[in-house]
């Protein structure tokens, strides 16, 4: 397998390594400067409304405000402690599969209502949409 990256030829496994490690770390460099400068463009954002605009003498952008964060843990905890008025405020919003039981489900036989349920956890798998990760280890 080769990649062409900027006119180069990368062949071998390290010529893509080297590439992936040197991109990646640029990568992080631009993401952390772009974060100081959306954090720049949003302070100079004034009122309550989600989506802003900031105005210079030559340009102008909109800045959207981040999304509300919630710790989790926290949440967890309040679910459980007040049953009665959870459903008032809080929801669940995503369902994920625990994949290591999911591997012994998959060599265990069992009665027909959990062997369906089984199969239905596994039929609910949908290719992913994402890149592999990719880790340099050496």
């Amino acid at each position: 397998m080769e990649a062409i990256l900027n006119g180069e030829v990368l062949e071998t496994p390290d010529d893509l390594i080297d590439a992936f490690e040197n991109l990646t770390e640029e990568k992080r460099q631009v993401e952390a400067e772009l974060r100081v400068i959306k954090d720049a463009l949003y302070s100079l954002c004034k009122g309550e409304a989600v989506t802003q605009h900031v105005r210079g003498e030559r340009r102008k952008c909109r800045v959207i405000k981040p999304k509300r964060c919630w710790d989790q843990r926290i949440l967890r905890d309040a679910w459980d402690e007040f049953p009665e008025e959870r459903n008032e405020l809080l929801r669940i919003r995503a369902l994920s599969v625990q994949v290591r039981p999911l591997g012994v489900a998959m060599r265990t036989s069992g009665p027909e209502s959990w062997t369906a349920f089984r199969n239905a956890v596994v039929d609910a798998e949908a290719p992913s949409d994402r890149s592999p990760a990719v880790k340099i280890t050496i």
